[in-house]
Order: C-alpha cells, then structure tokens, then sequence
C-alpha cells in the first residue's frame, strides 16, 4: 500500500484536550507565523465530538458538531461506495480487487475532493454460514479502506445488507420474515439472528482495527451497523415509536456495547431510525417521527438520516423548486438536538434521467441547498438565516462498475448489467464506459466545501449554477448586502462561508474543485480583497493572509483540486463572538478592480460583522408559501 508521509506519526490527542481546544478563543496576540504544518499534525486527522451554541433575541440553540484535534470544526462531503457490496459478483465488496479502488478512490479524491466515503460491507460477506467468519473477505475490505484513506478521505464502515438474505424477491425464499425475525432474535439455524450478528460485528470490528496503523485509525469515524431499520411487520397493537423503543434503540445499544469491546470506544455509531421516519409519501408511507426515543443517545452516538423524495420518484409532479428541502433537513437538525448529538445524512440521490419533478439534477442540488442554509430563524423575505447549522452527508453513489455490472439476478439465469443492476436503481454520478465519466452536470459533483473551519461555522452557501435536465441554470441566489442597494453574482458561480471566532491558529479550509481556474477565482474576508493579483500558493507570513494551493494526497496534483487556506490571526478588539467569512467567487473573465473589491468587502462587512446577518438573496419560484414575490435590488 501506498501510504503518505503524514501517517508516519500516530500521536493522538485525547477527547478531554480536544474539548478544551474547540471551545477555547485564543486572545489578541501576534500573529503565529503562517506555515503548512498543520497539515502533518496527527492532532488535524483526529475526530472528537463537539458543540456549538447560537442565540437570537430569546431563542438559544446548542448543536453538536464534528471537531479536530486542532479545534476546528469538520464538515463532511462525499459519497457511498456502493451498491456494487451487494452482488455476488464482487464477492459482496464494493470493488472486485484493490487495483480497482485505488482507481476509484483517485479520481473521487481528484474529481470531488471528497473526504469521507460511506464504506459498504455485507454481513454475509462476514459471516457466510452460522459461526464462520471469512477473515479473507475482511482482509480484502480492510486494504481498500485503507485506499481510501491514502487518500486522506475518512471512512464510515456500513453494514449495509438489506436483510440477511441475498434472495430479495422470490416470495419463496427465506426472505419473507426475515427483518421481523431479526428485530425478535429468533432461532434460524440454530443460531439466535440478532446475537449472530452482534457476535460477528464485534469480530469484524475488532479485525479491521487490527489491520490499520494509528495514524489510518484516526481516519476512521465510526460504524454505521444496520442501513435502513424496517420493522419487518409491528406487534399486535404496537405504534412505530414503540418498535422504535421496544427494539431498534435497544439495538444501536448493543452495537455500542460491542463496538467498545472491539476498541471502537472513540468511535460514534452512527444510528439510524425507522427508515419511514421522515418518509415523503403521505398515506401510503407515512413518517413516523423521530422524537420516539425517551433517552437522550448523546455524542457517542451520531444521527443518522437518509433523505429521498420518494414522492416525487414515485407520483407526485410538484416542480423541485428553490427550497424545496428546506423543511425536511430542518427535521434533521432538530432530531440532531433532541439526541445532543451531531447530525449526518448518509445517503441522498436521485434516479438518472428523470424530467420535470424526476429531474436528480435539481433534486440532488436542492438537498445539498437545504443541508447548507434555511429560512426558519426569521420571517420569509427571501433572505437566507444567518445561522444554519451545516449538515455533513455521504450522496449515493459512487458507482465504478455503472453500466457495466455481471450479476445474475437471485443466482438465476436473468444477467444484469444496465444502471446499478440493483432492484433497477440508476443512481450513481459517475461511470466508466470505458474511461471516467459524469453522469450529472459536473458542477452538482464538483462543489466548492468547507472541510475545516477556524471558529464555528454560522453558514456555507455554494451557488453552482448548474443546469437541470431541460437546460435551464439552477439560479437559485445572489448577494444582496443589507442596505446597499447593490446585488452581485447574478450569474456567477460563488460560494459564501462565514464562522464565528477562533479555536486556534491553523486555518480555515475550503476545497476549491479542479474546474476553478485559479486565475480566474477572487477571495473576499473582512480583511483581504484578492482578484486583481493572483493569489498567493504558499504562505507569505502576511497578517490574515489568503492562499490557494493544490489538494493533498491525490494521485495527481496537476488533475487535482485546490485548497483555499484562510487564516484568522488573532487581532486586537476581536472576540469569540466575531464573525469572519470568505466569498470565493469565479470573475467569469470580468476584471475587478481593487476598488470594486474594497466596496463588495465593505458591504460585506457591515451585513455580516456588523448586523450578524446573511447577504444570501433567494432568487426565483420559491416551493414554500409566504414569500414575497423577488424585488428589484
């Protein structure tokens, strides 16, 4: 394996230091001397829980966030690595050898700059008959996540049977049952179904800890034990809240247990719920809540959604319009709060080559919307709020053998290899046919995101621009400073990222995709306006400096994506309660000049520093009720 210098030291910090370093402000000081050594720090790979709060007139919130070990606060952009674990034809792993990953991983490590992926595993790849592990399978699974990870990307491992039977479909196979078995722990076998599966994961668990050096152990985030609860069928009488209590958080507790006893103690389960929970379809599936636990799981635990429009992949024809999101990542949020723990969506998507309400490019554009900014925390006048907690998430999917699949369908004769050759899904966003392809516009796949942030993140916006699948631009915002009377980015691609104090001295970092030419990019912060000249690619030792400079751990750094470094310097008259931000932005051959540059910054200043509210300007049909219509500038 090919394994970077920066995991050659394997240090790592403690959860009490980590705390301490993620709510502490660091006073007014000189400036640290601006170096990239942060980058090598083992403390910068390590994750801890963490919290921020955020008050408006009597309203207070407290949401849990992800830290590292240097105090900033993480945000989490990537994808599934996938459907293909459940075939038979790669032996029940996402990829049929290493070479095959270590393909994969580069171009997404490339291409999106992601930094975590959703690691598929089947339990019956594990656990092939009663009382047998197949350490072999577990081997092969562990080497390509350790693929991933040379490419700095974090790994949540996922069980992700969608029961415990490969036989999906055929109404006589032992299928039928087998998830209200489960959830009973019945005898199948001669082994009880639940007690096998905990028994395994620990073994699991513990084999791939035991495969993976310190400095790759801290890439890891955690477990995600059960996609997808189904109940299976209720008890006589039993309410969805019910099961919820009687058997599914029982469950994720047990996962805890034994994921302790496997060494994963720092490690969160990453929980989820009733897959109806927030379901989209109304009567026909109606959503259960999400309020249904009576404890409180806390930071050892992470809130695990997915989030699909199944009404609108199913009948439904309303357009997918600005916000239409909105609300259902808001439901996110506030279960998030109610666990004390963060919140995480590890699947979202859409089918390929919808149109009108089917069309995935506005469908996965709108969610990645809603999982930035909302409209909740004020009355609706098209502005954005200027707090929205950043939702981190995993899309589906990364698929690396789209289109071109070997499976017999239920080990019949019927061979599948269209789409995803799953159930007749067709979601991934990439393809090899035979050389890498987008299956969506580019720009939904290559987005601009916060990776690391200095202080507490209040907001992120990326306005992308993408067009959706009858040829139209998803021109959903623009920048209209408060009491300016100026709007700007009507048309170009920008990204908006504003945080609140300082945890330490190493900066704040936005991935910058491959397809932003660097030339052609401007920054704006409350303290540097760059644009005009070309920004810098290494630190110069300039106060709050700015600088942009190619993406770690790829492949290819000439095909890779950049980083845009921001450094917050600890200022006189600055205080754990000021608000910084960066707008990057592409000048789309225009040319700006310092003075255009200095009157946006001010602008800027007074909006965000000063009145702590949001320049972000919704723009077009709205899909919630009660906005007026759009005003001129």
């Amino acid at each position: 394996m090919r394994i970077r210098a920066f995991f050659r030291s394997s240090l790592l910090v403690s959860f009490s230091c980590a705390l301490l370093v993620a709510v502490a402000f660091v006073a007014p000081a000189a400036a640290a001397p601006h170096t990239l050594d942060f980058d090598n720090d083992p403390a910068a790979a390590t994750i801890t829980p963490g919290f921020k709060s955020y008050s408006s007139g009597s309203t207070t919130v407290t949401d849990r966030i992800f830290r590292d070990g240097l105090g900033r606060e993480v945000a989490f952009s990537g994808w599934n690595v996938s459907g293909e674990v459940k075939h038979v034809e790669s032996g029940f792993k996402p990829f049929h050898s290493l070479a095959h990953a270590d393909e994969a991983f580069d171009t997404m490590g490339e291409q999106a700059g992601s930094n975590i992926v959703r690691f598929t595993l089947a339990w019956e790849g594990v656990n092939p008959s009663p009382g047998v592990i197949d350490y072999a399978y577990l081997d092969a699974i562990s080497a390509q996540i350790k693929s991933a990870i040379r490419n700095r990307m974090y790994v949540l491992v996922d069980y992700h049977q969608d029961n415990y039977s490969r036989y999906m479909f055929r109404p006589d196979s032992w299928y039928t049952g087998a998830a209200n078995d489960f959830w009973h722990n019945r005898k199948i076998n001669g082994k009880y179904v639940q007690t096998e599966f905990l028994w395994q994961l620990e073994v699991a668990l513990k084999h791939i800890k035991s495969k993976l050096s310190a400095a790759e152990w801290s890439y890891v985030v955690g477990v995600d034990p059960w996609n997808e609860p189904f109940d299976g069928g209720f008890d006589l009488f039993q309410s969805a809240a019910q099961w919820e209590r009687t058997y599914l958080w029982p469950f994720h507790k047990r996962v805890r247990a034994r994921a302790d006893a496997a060494g994963w103690n720092t490690k969160p389960v990453f929980a989820e719920l009733l897959v109806f929970w927030n379901s989209l379809l109304g009567t026909i599936a109606p959503a259960t809540g999400g309020f249904n636990i009576n404890e409180t799981p806390g930071q050892r635990y992470v809130f695990n959604s997915h989030l699909y429009d199944q009404a609108r992949m199913g009948i439904s024809s309303t357009p997918i319009n600005n916000g239409t999101y909105f609300g259902n990542v808001d439901q996110v949020r506030d279960v998030s709060r109610r666990w004390q723990s963060p919140p995480f969506i590890s699947e979202f998507g859409a089918p390929l080559g919808g149109s009108g309400a089917k069309d995935e490019e506005r469908s996965r554009n709108a969610v990645h919307q809603a999982m930035e900014i909302g409209d909740r925390m004020h009355a609706k006048d098209r502005y954005a709020d200027a707090y929205t907690p950043l939702v981190s998430g995993t899309e589906w999917h990364w698929d690396y053998y789209w289109n071109r699949h070997h499976e017999y369908f239920n080990f019949g004769t019927n061979l599948l290899s269209a789409g995803d050759a799953w159930n007749g899904e067709n979601f991934s966003a990439i393809g090899y046919e035979p050389a890498f392809k987008f299956n969506l516009d580019s720009r939904n796949v290559q987005r601009i995101y916060p990776r690391r942030t200095q202080g507490d993140v209040m907001s992120f916006h990326y306005a992308n621009r993408a067009t959706d699948n009858a040829g139209q631009a998803m021109n959903w915002s623009v920048l209209r400073p408060r009491g300016a009377g100026t709007e700007y980015m009507r048309g170009n691609e920008f990204a908006l990222h504003v945080w609140r104090g300082r945890a330490g001295d190493a900066p704040t970092e936005l991935f910058v995709p491959n397809a932003y030419v660097p030339g052609d990019l401007a920054v704006i912060t409350e303290k540097q306006t760059l644009g005009a000249t070309a920004i810098t690619a290494s630190p110069s030792g300039a106060a709050n400096e700015v600088m942009l400079t190619r993406d770690l751990g790829r492949r290819s750094p000439a095909a890779a994506g950049n980083r845009l470094l921001v450094w917050d310097d600890a200022d006189a008259g600055e205080s754990a309660t000021t608000w910084h931000y960066a707008l990057v932005f592409k000048k789309n051959g225009s040319t700006w000049t310092p003075a255009q540059l200095a009157t946006l910054q001010s602008q800027l200043n007074d909006t965000i520093q000063t009145r702590m509210q949001s320049p972000i300007y919704l723009t077009g049909a709205m899909t919630a009720s009660g906005y007026p219509g759009e005003s001129a500038p």
